[in-house]
């Protein structure tokens, strides 16, 4: 979108862990393979509208489908960024690119609903487990309640600020939009769409949605690119020994100019960035935490092979060969109104009615205390095994 060096600029950032380590990428969760999807599919439009090749034109959609197919989230975004480009394209009258978009868009959303569609003929044999969750809009992206948005614009200064910083510039960088020549256009059309992407995410974010981290991270990432522009231009071309002598001119003779102001509000980027990238893990030493493997050797050895375990871990259903009942989705959404929107909400589930032998408390059971008022019953449960992070009740046999 712009040149090689802010392109390695935006590499080093990721790398370097801001404002997220890469940690992110090897969670199991929908947001990596959205984001590599997005990226190839943007990239893939900016070819077609420079070629007009029609393998590109399928190509994109196709990596678009994709991406919405990883993670629903990204819909809303990508659609404002695309009508955007529809919108621009009506009003400078340009015709390929006006009916390349919308026929864009029409095939993604086709392409989406069809692998949506395959997903479920694939899972047609297989038992729904539990009922569609209910309300799982409401906790997690439509929460218009002040205290989050304090909490989500909190989240934003603490981490994000450079980017909406970049995204003001950027945008200052696109003021002369009627001055647009013909060979820069679909570079032009790429820019205007994925800031569009990136801004609306993060409106998202300081309005409607819950102020957790893993939402921010998208356009966080994404947006790692206009930080490097805006790093790019405070150093003229990444001419950091030029920083250093407008500085310190600026107070050798005592006399403030734009240049010099420029080179101090750089350096107080980088250093705000520097501090975020090593407050947040990056360069912090990590003791290693070994308690998941140990419970689960602990209960593959000790449990019986015809022991049936309930927790909300879920780690552990992959590590332990054992029967697991794990709560169904909607206890979720529950435990969600009761813990960040602070609802006086009765958790309608009870683990006594699936008979477990063997209760798992885990960090994450621990963390929502779903299984506090069950364990608690000593005539029923006792503690066999604990560790740091977990402890093992089994159910007591009445005579």
């Amino acid at each position: 979108m712009y040149n090689e060096k802010i392109a390695i600029t935006s590499i080093l950032i990721l790398l370097l862990g801001f404002p997220f380590p890469l940690l992110y990428g090897r969670q199991a969760i929908g947001e990596p393979a959205m984001i590599f999807y997005l990226l190839a599919g943007y990239y893939i439009f900016w070819r077609h509208l420079e070629k007009h090749s029609i393998v590109s034109f399928g190509a994109g959609m196709l990596l678009w489908g994709l991406a919405l197919t990883s993670k629903q989230q990204a819909l809303p975004f990508w659609t404002l960024s695309m009508v955007m480009a529809v919108l621009f394209a009506s009003i400078r009258r340009d015709t390929f690119i006006f009916w390349t978009t919308l026929s864009a868009v029409s095939g993604t959303l086709i392409a989406w609903q069809g692998m949506l569609k395959f997903q479920h003929l694939l899972e047609k044999n297989l038992p729904l487990y539990g009922a569609p969750m209910k309300g799982l809009l409401g906790v997690t992206g439509w929460a218009p309640i002040l205290e989050l948005r304090v909490e989500a614009l909190i989240l934003i200064v603490v981490l994000a600020l450079p980017i909406l910083i970049g995204l003001i510039y950027a945008l200052f960088l696109e003021r002369s939009i009627g001055e647009i020549e013909e060979n820069t256009r679909p570079l032009f059309y790429l820019r205007l769409v994925y800031w569009s992407l990136i801004s609306s995410w993060l409106f998202w974010f300081v309005t409607l949605a819950m102020p957790w981290a893993r939402y921010l991270y998208p356009p966080a990432f994404l947006g790692s690119i206009f930080i490097a522009v805006l790093i790019f231009k405070l150093t003229d071309g990444l001419n950091f020994s030029r920083v250093i002598n407008s500085i310190s001119i600026m107070l050798r003779k005592i006399r403030f100019t734009t240049e010099g102001l420029k080179a101090i509000f750089c350096i107080i980027l980088l250093s705000y960035m520097g501090s975020i990238v090593i407050n947040r893990h990056s360069f912090i030493f990590k003791v290693p935490n070994h308690d998941a493997e140990r419970i689960a050797e602990y209960l593959n050895q000790s449990m019986p092979v015809d022991a049936y375990i309930e927790t909300y871990d879920s780690e552990l259903l992959f590590l332990v060969q054992r029967r697991f009942h794990y709560p169904p989705d909607q206890v979720q959404v529950e435990l969600n109104k009761r813990t960040f929107l602070g609802q006086s909400v009765e958790i309608q589930y009870d683990p006594m009615l699936f008979d477990p032998h063997y209760i798992v408390v885990g960090p994450f059971s621990n963390m929502w205390g779903l299984y506090n008022s069950t364990v608690a019953q000593r005539d029923i449960w006792k503690l066999i095994y604990e560790l740091p992070g977990y402890k093992v009740y089994e159910r007591v046999q009445q005579e």
